[in-house]
């Protein structure tokens, strides 16, 4: 069993790792320089687990059009009611979704700390889309 925690914030991550290893974790670089990995184990049922803490900073995904319709002269705009949207990963939060990415792989459960309001519940949900 290992855990991977994802915090919405780079300071919570740092907190809530802090509180949870009582002061002792490793922290290492992640993909982002401003958000790094803490390294702890934590007890659960007797038994200590290796967990990882971790953060993204706010919204990690975009929606928009399709490559076809995104510029202004390129479809008849009545086409953009009926149109899909396409989400991406915005260029700013490549290295947040890539290092969720490679520290998921070793992990067995993934536990998503955010806010308790809308924004929290969205960025919670594009994180488990990574």
């Amino acid at each position: 069993m290992r855990i991977l925690c994802v915090a919405e914030k780079p300071s919570q991550a740092k907190a809530v790792a802090q509180i949870l290893s009582q002061g002792s974790m490793n922290s290492r670089a992640g993909r982002s320089q401003y958000n790094r990995n803490y390294d702890f184990q934590y007890r659960i049922s007797g038994s200590f687990v290796p967990v990882t803490m971790t953060s993204v900073r706010g919204h990690l995904s975009d929606f928009n059009f399709p490559a076809s319709m995104i510029k202004w002269h390129s479809c008849d705009p009545v086409a953009l009611f009926t149109s899909p949207v396409v989400r991406s990963v915005t260029s700013e939060a490549q290295d947040l979704a890539h290092n969720i990415e490679l520290e998921t792989r070793a992990a067995s459960h993934l536990y998503i700390w955010t806010d308790c309001d809308r924004e929290g519940e969205g960025i919670g949900s594009e994180i488990a889309t990574v």
